[in-house]
Formats: structure tokens, sequence, C-alpha cells
């Protein structure tokens, strides 16, 4: 149950300050949970939470600056300067008090404690076992754990993805039997667990999982609806496979995954090709408000979700080499360079995941090198960038305030966009008199 094996932990100095300010006021404590499991899997934590025998109130009044967080469940949040350090009261005598505490964590891995200032590991249900052979376990009756807080059983699929786990056949028999109780959990939660399992590695191995669980049609019903007749079945899981794989390709940055996950997702409702009684084949569009639609139900910022809706909007699928550099300034504007990049991304990634020819992918890296070109000469694309303004245009038009204005600002951001050599102050005047006829009521 104790081991030395802590010779790879190096905890921070902040949070060293923490313990040793506990130890010395005459209380136990351990560092617990994620850090201990992540320095096990020879990685950096980001999160350091104690457990400590202390009550809340003491250490309260051991620490100026305390969060009260969960103080009902005997948790606070110690700020140390450099991050928030959650600190949980454990009860029962010293050893029982800890190990009780280990005894209500989801998963063996993390249901290890490093004991300060011995830097013991104590370890009463085999968590460095599983950390090594990769295994996820819950501890003792898994069902009761998932039952506990059913967020768990979301959480497996994270630590799949991130960890690159295998869950343990009683352990998946538990999930596969709680999932249903994510309903219960409140949104935001999932949406933290989803954004987190979405930057992982093991996208596919996770995703693989949350489907045979019954995880996904919990959290994501969206990318299983469709028909179940035989004869639609195929098709759809290609489209599934494809969405899992374009996201597990794409770069890790949660816009992109989001955006990669959620391209094609129309595809997988035959409900989606029927639109006020006739087809369609928008599948862009039709994706894009159902990733807005999800993003919203998960409390996202909004932000967030108009970014992810609009990559999917204007994904690239063929034919870019046909481009012109005026189509590639008009992109530039309506979504910045920012989101060019994550649109190109995307569309290299798209083209990955189905084997597309280096050719293909070619297209794409020709098309970045020519945003970049165009990046580089600083193109008016906004009217903010154009060489007159309104007032310019009401003293040299003898025009009121108003809408014409508005409306002539914006025909020449779009006459620039497609002939920058026209941004100058007096082609631009000569152009707004040519078409000022065509945008007065």
């Amino acid at each position: 149950m104790v081991s030395r094996e802590s010779d790879k932990i190096v905890i921070p100095s902040d949070v060293q300050k923490l313990l040793r300010r506990i130890s010395h006021a005459g209380f136990r404590v351990w560092v617990v949970g994620g850090a201990v499991r992540d320095f096990l899997l020879g990685l950096l934590p980001k999160d350091w939470d104690l457990a400590t025998n202390a009550s809340s109130q003491d250490i309260m009044g051991l620490f100026d600056r305390v969060i009260p967080v969960g103080i009902r469940h005997g948790t606070v949040q110690v700020l140390s300067g450099r991050r928030a350090v959650e600190v949980t009261s454990s009860s029962g005598t010293e050893r029982e008090g800890i190990v009780d505490d280990l005894k209500r964590r989801d998963f063996t891995v993390n249901a290890i404690a490093l004991e300060y200032p011995s830097l013991k590991l104590i370890d009463p249900f085999g968590g460095q076992r599983d950390i090594q052979a990769a295994v996820l376990r819950g501890v003792g009756d898994a069902r009761a754990r998932f039952r506990e807080d059913p967020i768990r059983t979301l959480r497996a699929g994270r630590f799949v993805s991130v960890y690159g786990f295998s869950v343990e056949e009683i352990t998946f028999d538990a999930l596969r039997g709680e999932a249903q109780g994510l309903d219960s959990v409140a949104v935001e939660r999932v949406r933290e667990e989803m954004f987190k399992l979405l930057l992982g590695d093991y996208l596919r191995e996770a995703f693989a999982l949350m489907n045979r669980s019954g995880v996904i049609r919990v959290v994501l019903p969206e990318i299983l609806d469709g028909s179940q007749q035989e004869s639609n079945i195929t098709v759809r899981q290609r489209a599934y496979e494809h969405l899992v794989r374009c996201a597990q390709l794409s770069q890790k940055r949660l816009r992109l995954r989001l955006a990669a996950l959620f391209h094609d997702i129309a595809k997988l409702d035959i409900r989606a090709d029927r639109v006020k009684g006739h087809e369609t084949t928008d599948h862009r569009s039709l994706s894009a408000q159902i990733a807005f639609a999800v993003l919203m139900r998960w409390r996202s910022p909004k932000r967030l979700a108009l970014a992810v809706s609009k990559l999917i909007e204007n994904h690239i699928s063929t034919d870019t080499h046909e481009w012109s550099d005026g189509q590639i300034r008009r992109l530039l504007s309506e979504l910045d360079i920012d989101l060019t990049r994550d649109l190109l991304d995307l569309a290299y990634a798209d083209r990955s995941s189905q084997g597309a020819p280096e050719a293909s992918l070619g297209e794409i890296e020709s098309l970045r090198q020519r945003v970049d070109v165009q990046m580089s000469v600083k193109p008016a694309l906004q009217i903010a960038d154009l060489a007159v303004d309104g007032d310019v245009l009401m003293r040299e038009l003898e025009l009121a305030p108003g809408p014409v204005v508005g409306k002539i600002l914006r025909e020449l951001r779009r006459a620039v966009i497609d002939e920058p050599a026209l941004n100058e102050r007096g082609a631009l005047i000569q152009y707004a008199r040519e078409c000022i006829q065509s945008v007065l009521p």
C-alpha cells in the first residue's frame, strides 16, 4: 500500500509552500489525484489537489486567500499566487482518513496519494499497477462510483482520449449500465469534459468507447442521428468514422477540432436532405446549424459557437487551385487571418482523413502560400482600411449623414477587395461618384 517510487515527482515551489504551512501547523497533508497520476505517467501536472486532516476552517485560518468553493463538502481553494489549489478535509484518523478519501475517487489511477513531507506514495487500490498497464479501473464497486457522480462515465472517455487508457471489462460494464445518468449532469460539466476529450491523441478510441457504452447517445446524439434502416447503416457509419478521423487528424486546437467533428454532421441525418419539402445538398449550412445548436446546448461561449459555425459554412472542399486572388481576399475579409488558417487546416485534415492523393493535399498547401502572400502586402480588407472614410465621402459628395454613406463604403470595400490598386483617395472618390446613383433610395 505504501511505496517509495516517488522520485519522478517534483512539487512546484508555491505548492510546497502550502504543504509546509499545513504540515508545520501540526496537520497531516497529502498530494492527491491527477497531479500524482500525471507525474507517474511522466507528464507535467496542470492541477494540484491536496487532502488533509485539517478542517476547512483550519485551512481558512492558515491562508489569507481562500475561496470556499465546496465548503459543505470540506473543499476550499487556496490561491498560491500562481494557481488555485484545491484542499479537501478528510475525516477519520490520519491513515484511515486518506484511505477513505481515496476510496471515493473514480478510478484507481486517481486514487494514489503522496504523503508530505515523507514523499511516500499511498496506493491502496493498485493505481500504480494500472498506470503501468494503461488500464482504467473503477475504485471498488465501479457502478457505485459512477452513480455517485455520472460525469465519470464521460470522464472515462476523456482519459482514453488523453492518456490512451483502455477500460477494464467490469468497469466498462458498470459504465455502460450507468451512462444514462449523464442526463442529470449540468451541461457545463459535460462541455468541459468534451472539450478536454477533443484535445486528446486517441480520439478514435475514445469515441469507440463512448459509442459502445451509450455515452455518446446521451451527450451528442446528433452524431448518431439518421435512419436505422439496413440500407443506410453503412453510409452513416462511414460518415461517422470520417468525422472522428478528421477531428483526430486535425491539429490540437479546440475550435479547429470542433469544426472537424461537426463539418459534415448533417450527412448523418437523412432528414437533413429534406428542408421545406424539397431535396437539398447544402450540408455545410445544415452542419453549421447543428454545430451551433450543440455548442449552445452545452452553454459554450457564443463567440466560439459562431466561429465554429463560420468555419463549417466556409469549409473548402474542391478546386482551390482555381481560386482568384480576389476570392482569397474576400475569404480573408470574411474570416480574418486566424479563422482562415483554421479553415485551411480543416481542409487539409478533411482530405487527409479521406486518403486524398498528394496532389490534392498540395492544393491546400499552395492556397496557404497564396494566403500568406496576400497578407504580406497588407490588403485593404475592411472599411477601416479604406483610404477614405465617411466624413470624406460626405464632404466630397455633399451627402448628409445616413445609411447611404454606409452603403457607399461597403461598395468601396467590395471594389477594393477585387482591385487593391483602387485604394487611393482620388480613385475611391471618383468610384463613389460613379456608383452613388445605384445606392440612393
